[in-house]
C-alpha cells in the first residue's frame, strides 16, 4: 500500500512517499505554512500539487496507486 505523508512546517514542506511502512522517497519543498499566510493559499496549494505530481512521476505511480495522504505540522 502506497501512502504520501506531507509534513508542512513553518518554512519548508516535506513530501514522503511510503510503501508498506518503508520510506521510498523524500521530496523537500522550499515553501511552508508561513508562505501561505503571505501569498495566499493558492500558491501553497499549487506548489504542493506540483510536488506531489513530480513525486508520482519520478516513482512511476499514478494518483490511483496512493491509498491515502496524511498531513501533519504547521499546515494543519
Amino acid at each position: 500500500m502506497w501512502l504520501i505523508s506531507i509534513d508542512g512546517g513553518t518554512t519548508n514542506t516535506r513530501l514522503v512517499l511510503i510503501k508498506d511502512g518503508v520510506v521510498k522517497c523524500i521530496k523537500r519543498l522550499s515553501i511552508g505554512a508561513r508562505d501561505s499566510l503571505v501569498d495566499g493559499h493558492n500558491s501553497y496549494r499549487e506548489v504542493l500539487s506540483t510536488g506531489i505530481g513530480q513525486l508520482l512521476l519520478e516513482n512511476e505511480l499514478s494518483e490511483k496507486d496512493i491509498k491515502s495522504i496524511v498531513v501533519s505540522g504547521m499546515i494543519c
